[in-house]
């Protein structure tokens, strides 16, 4: 019986990796005819047949990770058709059925070779996909990603909306950007908005500018606009009651300072103060001193960091940062109409996770189905998913596909193992069957039914139906 396995498990391998190529190369062969006009385009920019040729190769070669997914059960039931028609069409099922062995232990070493194809299709769809999923989301007509658009409304694990009149991927820049801040319930707490915005690998955020305006000398700043705060921070002003006298009392009264000769001191290192009314932390890695009718005041802060976080948990854990501002050096200013600190090359830094790749990334309406099973699961707990329906459908999905595959097999070998002598009739069958299968299984998850019942119902159905026609085998 080993040889027989071996045998049959050989065919059908051997007709697997021929299915795959065939249906793989007519899928892009279709697509290709769909999408020349835009490598067409390319050709005609480069004035270069090659570098239409190199795009061509490289788009394609990232979507056949794709196209494996997809057709992965379509190739099983062709590999397993073609496999059994040949044995059929040579008589050697006869002489399988003369030996005395039945048709279903026949089916047995296809449908283990049928699984460890599917764990190739899980591998495809956990594994390569999501780690190329930056290079599947690129259009025909613009693989390096370069061409700027508008981001709207994608959330980022801070629960903060975001809103950019153009995204420049070449540039990893936003203009005019507009974020809404939100709690964990949802609800508005603020909003910031700037000129531009430029993203910095070495911050892990985002860093917005001011920019000099065309009509004045005066520049637009960068803003952090909190609910409840009377008066905005800006890369400019950060306002706050907390001045150099505040600083200095709360300086003196440090252990680790009392050793200080202060009579001679001309800075402070390591300055660290809150102001509790605006959850406002405020850092310098030096505080320059001097004197002043005879006592000590400060002058600037240099390298100062203005944090500006979520209301405390408790007392104990600080609140999660909403966003900070940094400046090379910070003056304070105060009289009857401000009071705060003056900065020099301020800048807003908002860190997160959407860096710019996963920006363009969710540009694509396909995206969720470049995501592995774990990173659903993290988006849907953390509700960052605009349409949660279809995130459920896709990850039910995955695991329902291993065995809507198996399920089209079963109700297509039937068909080939039948006695009658039109093998090319049965063929037809079996594979108009797992066609009819096939069809139905994408049906059920575009008519708007319930993500579980969708992904699973085919198995219910077919299901059922698979081992009937297996039972009806003649042995």
């Amino acid at each position: 019986m080993k040889t027989l396995d071996k045998y049959v498990a050989y065919n059908f391998l051997k007709s697997t990796i021929m299915c795959m190529v065939a249906i793989i190369l007519l899928r892009i062969v279709v697509s290709l005819f769909l999408e020349m006009d835009e490598f067409l385009e390319i050709k005609q920019e480069a004035q270069s047949s090659t570098v239409m040729l190199h795009h061509i190769a490289s788009y394609y070669s990232f979507q056949s990770m794709q196209y494996f997914r997809e057709l992965g059960g379509v190739i099983i039931v062709a590999a397993a058709a073609f496999s059994l028609w040949r044995m059929n069409h040579a008589n050697e099922l006869t002489t399988v059925l003369a030996s005395g062995i039945s048709l279903h232990r026949l089916l047995l070493p296809i449908i283990i070779c049928a699984i460890g194809f599917n764990l190739l299709i899980i591998a495809d769809s956990e594994l390569l996909i999501p780690s190329f999923k930056y290079q599947l989301i690129r259009s025909p007509d613009d693989l390096s990603g370069q061409e700027a658009y508008q981001i709207r409304l994608i959330v980022d694990e801070k629960n903060t909306a975001w809103y950019s009149r153009q995204f420049k991927p070449a540039e990893q820049s936003l203009e005019n950007p507009l974020l809404i801040l939100r709690d964990n319930r949802f609800a508005y707490i603020g909003h910031i908005t700037a000129p531009m915005a430029v993203y910095d690998n070495s911050v892990k955020g985002w860093v917005f500018k001011s920019i000099a305006s065309s009509t004045s000398n005066q520049a637009t700043p960068a803003v952090l606009q909190l609910k409840g705060c009377q008066e905005a921070p800006t890369t400019s002003f950060i306002p706050t009651a907390i001045g150099p006298d505040a600083i200095i009392k709360y300086v003196r009264s440090l252990p680790k300072n009392r050793a200080i000769d202060w009579k001679h001191a001309r800075s402070i290192r390591s300055v660290k103060i809150s102001d509790p009314s605006l959850n406002l932390t405020i850092h310098a890695d030096r505080l320059i001193l001097k004197k002043a009718n005879g006592r000590i005041v400060a002058t600037i802060l240099k390298n100062a960091s203005f944090v500006y976080r979520r209301k405390k948990k408790t007392q104990q854990k600080e609140g999660d940062i909403i966003a900070s501002f940094q400046a090379t050096a910070a003056i304070y200013k105060s009289d009857k109409h401000q009071r705060g600190w003056i900065l020099s090359d301020g800048k807003l830094i908002y860190q997160s996770d959407l860096t710019p790749q996963e920006l363009a990334l969710r540009q694509s309406s396909n995206w969720i189905d470049y995501m592995s099973m774990a990173e659903l699961t993290r988006l849907l707990r953390l509700k960052r998913v605009p349409d949660p329906q279809r995130a459920m459908l896709v990850r039910h999905s995955r695991f329902a596909d291993f065995f809507n595959n198996i399920i089209m097999l079963l109700v297509a070998m039937p068909f080939i193992l039948s006695r009658e002598r039109n093998t090319k009739v049965s063929a037809g069958l079996a594979l108009l069957m797992a066609g009819g299968t096939f069809a139905f299984i994408y049906l059920t998850r575009y008519i708007g039914l319930n993500p579980i019942l969708a992904a699973w119902l085919p198995l219910l159905i077919f299901g059922p139906i698979a081992a009937l026609m297996l039972d009806m085998i003649k042995t």
